[in-house]
């Protein structure tokens, strides 16, 4: 098997800092793409096919296919290359050096740590033995996750419409989730009608439309958690983080622009929130406090519900037990590509070595031995090649 740490240390010292997020450095780090050619060289080398979807310049998904060219059953395993910027770093952001039993580095937990575990659990899988069986592994290294999951988004164009068992690899300290919150952005327009600020009973004031509805926002999310909350995940929450609207001071105001974000607990899901906030909408415009309004939907991160009991669970479970870790259940509250690929896949998990608590922070780290023993068991979960 190849040695992860050493793919880790070549991963984090390859800068993959998300764009916008790169400053005047934007250029010179290239996005994706020099991660990207690593990862399909490194793929290619193991016998996997390797495809190149071209999501923007210099921003690749890097997709993976080994074992049966008709599968049954496909599996996916699915992490982001890129990583968040790097000002305020306490240390050198891309020597990826081992001191203390941690490896040291930007991405080194969020996400290259679990990126690197997932690659060379693949790179050992016997791709011969997996077709008999009927299954594929498409290992796909995605762009974007870190503002918008734009890779995994994107993916989905060219993923087959069934999936059987989805990995997405990230750093839970080595717990199997198979629960996570889902994420949605709403925004809504409130229109009203203006009037002169001497005479606003001839006027609907959206902004009062506004508060009304905020009020009843937080009354509905309140009901909410009452229906859904849970141990694994927590309760749904909601937070209005942004109100524009008006013209002036002495005009009634004809229109008012919200938008917030939704937490949304399985089993609920973001189309029952999305028809209940419709329905509060209606009863507003019904009792005159507005003339019309819209919703929309920037965001849309399904919630992540696999059983504990699942096949994949079990079996990964299993896997981290036969390499020496604890093999714990749990659930985040916090979503990822996860909450992408989900809807589409029969069972769907996130794990991966290494802690959320370092991804972002002036100090990321990884420790070495959850990292190998993470990776020893991912390729538990498949046939092994003899080397």
């Amino acid at each position: 098997m190849n040695d992860v740490v050493e793919v880790l240390a070549d991963l984090v010292r390859i800068p993959s800092v998300e764009p916008t997020q790169a400053g005047e450095r934007a250029a010179a780090w290239g996005g994706e793409e020099r991660v990207g050619k690593y990862v399909a060289a490194f793929m290619e080398a193991a016998g996997f096919r390797v495809e190149w979807q071209w999501v923007a310049p210099g921003r690749p998904n890097v997709i993976c296919k080994g074992g049966a060219d008709k599968p049954d059953r496909i599996w996916l395993v699915e992490g982001h290359m890129d990583t968040v910027g790097v000002e305020g770093m306490l240390h050198p952001p891309f020597e990826g050096a081992v001191r203390e039993g941690k490896l040291w580095g930007r991405g080194a937990a969020d996400c290259k740590g679990p990126l690197a575990a997932g690659m060379v659990a693949c790179a050992g899988v016997d791709l011969a033995a997996l077709a008999e069986k009927g299954e594929a592994i498409w290992f796909i290294g995605s762009m974007g996750e870190e503002t918008g999951n734009n890779g995994a988004r994107a993916s989905l164009e060219v993923l087959p419409e069934r999936l059987w068992r989805t990995i997405a690899l990230e750093p839970t300290e080595a717990a199997v989730i198979h629960a996570s919150k889902g994420f949605a952005v709403l925004e809504v327009d409130l229109e009203g009608r203006s009037a002169h600020g001497s005479n606003p009973e001839q006027g609907v004031n959206a902004i009062y439309a506004a508060g009304v509805f905020v009020e009843r926002l937080k009354a509905l999310c309140r009901e909410s958690a009452e229906r859904y909350g849970n141990e694994l995940v927590g309760q749904p929450s909601v937070n209005v983080g942004l109100v524009r609207g008006g013209i002036a001071a002495n005009v009634v105001a004809p229109t008012c622009h919200l938008e917030f974000d939704w937490r949304v607990v399985p089993p609920g899901s973001i189309a029952e929130v999305k028809s209940r906030i419709g329905t509060l909408l209606d009863d507003l415009k019904a009792q005159g406090l507005l003339l019309g309004w819209q919703l929309r939907q920037q965001q849309n991160n399904e919630p992540l519900s696999t059983s504990p009991d699942s096949g994949l669970v079990k079996a990964l479970v299993a896997a981290l037990q036969t390499a020496g870790l604890p093999g714990r259940r749990a659930g985040v509250r916090w979503c990822c590509d996860a909450s992408i690929y989900c809807p589409r896949s029969d069972e769907t998990v996130i794990f991966g070595p290494g802690s959320i608590k370092q991804g972002h922070a002036s100090e990321e780290f990884i420790d070495v031995d959850e990292l190998r023993r993470g990776t020893a068991a991912l390729a538990g979960l498949w046939p092994r090649r003899r080397d």
